[in-house]
């Protein structure tokens, strides 16, 4: 066996004790990241995810992150992983003002497709995020430039980053969860066209009136493997009814996408992700009708999609 072989059989494990030992050596190192020293069981996890997503073992331990449990990866490392892709095609990113731009730019069927994300301060403002200790107060900026470019990378190439959010972004919350987001396929085509910010259709006339509601809706997202059991929710507070839109759209196509179910069953589990945010619903319904005529479409789109996937399979 060469130098080479051997030294690529130590650092790629190949099965699972494999994997638990080479995770408990590196927990007892030095030489791993200060949130990884003793923890191999987050080691073990970082991992995994940097298989999934294409990082070798070591690159994947400087680069993602275990931040409440869930994996998230740092924002240049997730643009290299897209700026190494097959269909990049260039990325651009600037500041105007207090609104952070990314643009990303993919081949797809031989065309060009830009898509453009924004993170304004207004926005970090109603996050509660403006003041908070450490790099929103050190460097505004650049945390600006991060969420604008998290958004951008995984409407752009969720494929690419496997469902995993970056970890700056991680971090602003208390409590995050892994944005599910699948590789595309012909179901989520009711949701690819979402913008940043899901805002109301500008009309002829004149807009109408937003009120903010004084508690913002929570977010629950059921077990999508048990989507029957309630115990299993997990509920996760918002910010602001635009985040709120987002988390909903992303774990529409979560459940969309999920291949190992039948259409039948992910048409149940997209029903159970509406109705058990029913009472939020209202409440956006109530504050930004726009915002929620715009959910609400888009969920028809998807459900009558899944009914016809659904009458496919019965008639094969």
């Amino acid at each position: 066996m060469s130098n080479a072989v051997a030294k690529h059989s130590l650092l790629q494990p190949t099965t699972m004790k494999e994997a638990m030992e080479f995770s408990e050596m590196l927990a007892k190192s030095n030489m791993v990241p200060p949130s990884f020293k003793g923890k191999a069981g987050d080691i073990l996890v970082a991992v995994q995810w940097g298989y999934e997503v294409g990082l070798p073992p070591m690159s994947a331990l400087q680069n993602i992150a275990v931040i409440n449990g869930k994996p998230s990866i740092y924002g240049d490392a997730a643009l290299a992983l897209i700026t190494s892709h097959r269909e990049y095609a260039g990325h651009k990113e600037w500041i105007d003002g207090e609104v952070a731009h990314c643009m990303i730019a993919r081949k797809v069927n031989g065309k060009i497709v830009e898509t453009e994300r924004t993170f304004s301060m207004t926005q970090a403002k109603r996050a509660k995020l403006v003041g908070k200790q450490g790099p929103w107060s050190q460097y505004p900026e650049r945390m600006l430039q991060m969420r604008a470019r998290g958004y951008a990378m995984r409407d752009a190439f969720p494929d690419a980053l496997k469902g995993v959010i970056t970890a700056e972004e991680a971090q602003d919350h208390q409590t995050e969860m892994r944005d599910v987001t699948p590789p595309q396929n012909a179901l989520e085509q009711a949701f690819n066209d979402q913008p940043a910010a899901i805002e109301a259709t500008e009309p002829p006339t004149p807009e109408p009136e937003i009120i903010e509601p004084e508690e913002a809706p929570t977010f629950i997202v059921p077990d999508l493997f048990n989507v029957d059991d309630r115990d299993q929710d997990r509920v996760f507070p918002q910010d602001n009814i635009e985040e709120w839109c987002i988390m909903f759209t992303d774990n529409a196509k979560g459940f969309i996408g999920e291949k190992s179910l039948s259409a039948v069953e992910r048409r149940h589990a997209l029903s159970i992700l509406k109705k058990v945010n029913d009472e939020s619903l209202d409440v956006i319904e109530q504050s930004n009708p726009g915002a929620h005529a715009d959910i609400i479409e888009r969920y028809n789109k998807a459900i009558k999609r899944l009914s016809v996937e659904a009458n496919k399979e019965d008639a094969a």
